[in-house]
């Protein structure tokens, strides 16, 4: 279980566990606890947004649940052996978006469509074949500026405001979504 806290995806109670854990071996200590925890443990986008969401984090009836080890921004988008209705649940248009829904970020949107994903060769991404997302964040506030939505998501170490542009897709929580772009 500790090893999802290396790797971005641990849930609150896996951190605890951890550093419990660490602290009885001798490994943490009150003067490396700062130190051992910017060092060592974290959480990413994917990992932040399922544990909000309370996806694929173990529990004792199934410790490796399906996306345990990460999810990353395109499943929260299209996989729909995670979530049979994850088409369903894609914003349909900006009015939608509300606190709890997540932001993916795509990149190198294809024809409009972030369907459409950029292709792999020898382990690289080929420009120009698709779109690539490359973050997910949680709504934490949504308003309208003009003809803008602004969203904001942000996380310890930073925040900021979203202009919601080609390359944003929101879900509603639990789910997937589609372009906003009014």
């Amino acid at each position: 279980m500790t090893e999802r806290c290396f790797i971005g995806k641990a849930c609150p109670w896996e951190i605890q566990e951890t550093l419990q854990l660490a602290s009885e071996v001798g490994a943490l200590t009150e003067t490396n606890l700062l130190e051992y925890c910017r060092n060592s443990l974290g959480v990413d986008c994917g990992g932040f947004l399922a544990n909000y969401w309370g996806e694929s984090c173990p529990h004792m009836i199934d410790v490796a649940p399906t996306g345990s080890n990460g999810i990353l921004p395109r499943g929260f988008w299209s996989n729909d052996k995670l979530w049979p209705d994850v088409m369903s649940r894609r914003r349909q248009n900006a009015e939608n978006v509300s606190p709890g829904d997540a932001a993916i970020f795509f990149k190198d949107v294809k024809d409009n469509n972030p369907d459409i994903a950029k292709q792999r060769a020898g382990g690289k991404l080929i420009e120009g074949t698709g779109s690539e997302a490359f973050h997910i964040g949680v709504v934490n506030n949504a308003g309208f500026s003009g003809k803008q939505l602004l969203a904001d998501s942000g996380s310890a170490s930073r925040a900021w405001g979203l202009r919601v542009r080609s390359g944003n897709r929101f879900l509603r929580r639990g789910g997937a979504c589609h372009d906003v772009r009014r």
